[in-house]
C-alpha cells in the first residue's frame, strides 16, 4: 500500500496539473478577447465638432491635431503613417465633403454596439483554427482612401468607409466611393472577418512586391474571403463573389492564361477602372481555389490551415492550386 506521504505527493501533482489545465484554458479564453478599440472614434468627432466651429483654416488643423492625431491610439498611428495622415489632411477633408461627415457620424458611432458579435466572430476563429494568433481591432476614422488594413497583428479600419452604407451621403465623393458605398451589403463585422484572416497569414500585411505573381496574389485575398464565409454566421455577399458566382467559368477562362504574369489591374484594387463589373474579381478567383481546396479536403482543420499558412511566392501557389483540383475541373 503506498504510503501516506506518497498519496499525498501525488495529490499535489495532481492538483498542480489540474491548475495548470485550468490555467492553460484561461489563457486560451483569454487569447480569443481581442482588444476592440473605438476611442479614436470618440477622439475624431470631438475634433471634428471643434473644428466646425472656427472658419481659421490654420486653428482647424491645430484642433485636429490637439484632439485628435496627438490622443491617437497605436492603430492610428500605424494607419496614419501608412497613408500619410496629417492633420491638413483632415481638414481639406471634412471642408471638401461637409454633408458626407456629417451623414456618416451615426454609422460609425454605432460601431460600439457590434463589439460583441466581433467577440464571438475571433472566438469561433479560435475555435476553428489551431495556430490563432491574438488581434487587436483598432476602429479609426482616416481620410476616405482605406476602409480597411493590417499591420502584423493589428487590424485597423477606416470606419468612415467601413461603416457607411447606401444611404450615406456620397454624392461629394469619387465615383468609385458612390460604387463602394452603394454596393454595401456587409457591416463592419463583415470587414473585420476579412482582414482578421490576413493577421493570421504568413505574409498576409504584406503589399504588392513582386515576390509572387497574380496567382499568389489572389489566393492571399481569396483566402480571406473564403475564411471569412466560414467565420460568419450570416452570408457573406459582395458584389465580386455574386458576379464570379454567376459567371465562375468565364473568369476562370481570362483568369488562367494570365495567372502566372504579374499584371494585376484587372483583377485586383481596381475599383476606379474596373468598367462595367465589379472591381477585385481577383478575389473571387482565389476565394474559388480556396474553397475548391477545403471541399475535396478529408481533415477539414488541415485544410483550413494549409490555405491559412500558404505561402506567397513564385511556386507554393501554383502547387496549391494543383492539389486543389480547381483547374481540371474545368478542362
Amino acid at each position: 500500500m503506498p504510503s501516506p506521504r506518497l498519496i499525498s505527493s501525488f495529490l499535489c501533482l495532481a492538483a498542480l496539473v489540474a491548475s495548470g489545465l485550468l490555467l492553460a484554458q484561461a489563457g486560451r479564453g483569454q487569447a480569443a478577447k481581442a482588444r476592440i478599440l473605438t476611442q479614436d472614434i470618440t477622439n475624431f468627432w470631438q475634433a471634428y465638432d471643434s473644428v466646425q466651429a472656427t472658419p481659421d483654416t490654420a486653428r482647424q488643423r491645430q484642433l485636429v491635431q490637439r484632439l485628435y492625431l496627438n490622443r491617437a491610439t497605436p492603430g492610428l498611428q500605424a494607419f496614419a503613417r501608412s497613408r500619410e495622415y496629417r492633420a491638413r489632411t483632415y481638414v481639406q477633408a471634412l471642408r471638401r465633403y461637409p454633408k458626407f461627415w456629417a451623414s456618416v457620424r451615426p454609422a460609425t458611432l454605432a460601431v460600439r454596439q457590434q463589439q460583441p458579435a466581433i467577440d464571438e466572430l475571433l472566438r469561433r476563429f479560435q475555435q476553428l483554427y489551431r495556430g490563432y494568433k491574438p488581434v487587436e481591432v483598432f476602429f479609426t476614422i482616416g481620410a476616405l482612401n482605406s476602409g480597411g488594413t493590417v499591420q502584423g497583428q493589428r487590424v485597423l479600419i477606416g470606419t468612415e468607409i467601413a461603416a457607411a452604407t447606401p444611404a450615406t451621403a456620397a454624392a461629394e465623393l469619387s465615383p468609385w466611393l458612390q460604387r463602394v458605398f452603394k454596393a454595401h451589403q456587409n457591416g463592419v463585422v463583415e470587414l473585420v472577418a476579412h482582414e482578421v484572416v490576413h493577421t493570421q497569414q504568413p505574409d498576409g500585411d504584406a503589399e504588392l512586391d513582386g515576390k509572387t505573381d497574380l496567382l499568389g496574389y489572389c489566393l492571399q485575398e481569396g483566402a480571406a474571403a473564403f475564411v471569412a464565409e466560414l467565420l460568419l454566421t450570416t452570408p457573406y455577399t459582395t458584389p465580386y463573389l455574386a458576379y464570379g458566382r454567376q459567371h465562375e467559368q468565364a473568369l476562370w477562362q481570362e483568369f488562367a492564361p494570365v495567372l502566372s504574369g504579374q499584371a494585376t489591374s484587372q483583377w485586383l484594387y481596381n475599383g476606379d477602372q474596373a468598367g462595367s463589373r465589379p472591381a477585385d474579381l481577383g478575389y473571387f478567383m482565389g476565394y474559388a481555389i480556396c474553397r475548391a481546396y477545403y471541399q475535396q479536403a478529408a481533415n477539414k482543420q488541415q485544410a483550413l490551415a494549409d490555405i491559412i499558412e500558404l505561402r506567397h511566392d513564385k511556386t507554393a501557389p501554383h502547387e496549391f492550386l494543383a492539389r486543389s483540383g480547381y483547374a481540371a475541373r474545368w478542362r
